[in-house]
């Protein structure tokens, strides 16, 4: 089993489309889908090193 997280933008044609590395083979997997809406907090963070 594995994981993947990844963000997808829902269009009009309510299709979702998972882009999978290359390492994915090709083969019938069950997948459960959990959604979240993406909520995007922008900081902006000045640190000199």
């Amino acid at each position: 089993m594995r994981t993947i997280q990844t963000q997808v933008q829902i269009n009009g044609d309510r299709i979702l489309s998972v882009p999978l590395l290359k390492n994915i083979a090709e083969e019938t997997y069950q997948v459960v889908i959990v959604m979240n809406l993406a909520i995007f907090k922008v900081e902006y963070v000045d640190k000199i090193m």
